[in-house]
């Protein structure tokens, strides 16, 4: 009977002494994260920041006229004989640039000598300098420029394109240009019709101021005589020929 009336209390106990400890364990837990959120930070700050924009500024001498003629004949140059047309491009800006060159032309009498003139772009004399003397620079362009428009150089779409030139700040290069009219081109490209250049004129009489071989009797002696026209691409008037 007493052994009963003992044990229970003992049990009793047994649990509170648990239940005190579960407790104390869940307040070490809860103490360890307390500690855990103890950090020490710092921030710095870095002012002073400024950002600007470079610029690209594109120039060319001569800025217009680079290649004329007026009195184009088929085989003829512009400009004359081997040499040809040096023009300047620039950056005079603080960052580097890339450049395209695209080309148009005008038909304004139909007679289609856009199709016939033959343009070409090179590089100076040894690809570099500003010569073009002799013309043995690199060809970056040989063709007839359309009415449509081509790109002759590069290609002016963004981003970085096949044969686009690059120059940096404050650098400059010279390409050279020239065209040429074909001796083969066609009448029909003459502003009036005829062979480019020709010209027509009514025949001549000779009349020779003393006898010749051939022609006796009193002068002048008509019989002796002819002239003829030529019409040929050096675009002078009639000749006179002996018979």
């Amino acid at each position: 009977m007493y052994q009963t009336r003992d044990a229970a209390p003992r049990r009793h106990r047994r649990r509170r002494l648990v239940g005190l400890l579960l407790v104390g364990l869940a307040a070490g837990t809860i103490g360890s994260a307390s500690l855990s959120l103890a950090i020490f930070t710092s921030t710095a700050a870095v002012g002073g920041n400024a950002f600007t924009t470079g610029t690209i500024v594109l120039g060319t001498s001569p800025a217009t006229a680079l290649l004329t003629a007026g009195t184009l004949m088929p085989g003829d140059n512009v400009p004359t004989g081997v040499p040809g047309a040096p023009i300047t491009v620039s950056n005079t800006g603080t960052a580097a640039l890339r450049y395209a060159i695209t080309g148009a032309s005008t038909d304004a009498d139909g007679k289609h000598l856009n199709t016939q003139l033959l343009v070409t772009v090179q590089q100076p004399d040894g690809n570099s300098g500003s010569s073009c003397t002799l013309m043995t620079g690199n060809v970056l362009f040989s063709a007839v420029v359309p009415t449509a428009g081509v790109n002759m150089v590069g290609n002016p779409a963004t981003g970085q394109q096949a044969g686009d030139r690059t120059l940096a700040a404050g650098t400059s290069e010279t390409l050279c240009f020239k065209a040429a009219l074909p001796s083969g081109t066609a009448n029909a490209a003459g502003s009036d019709g005829r062979q480019p250049g020709s010209r027509s004129s009514a025949p001549a009489r000779a009349r020779p101021s003393r006898p010749r071989r051939g022609c006796g009797g009193s002068l002048p002696r008509p019989r002796c005589w002819s002239t003829s026209r030529r019409r040929g691409r050096s675009g002078k008037g009639p000749t006179v020929r002996l018979r």
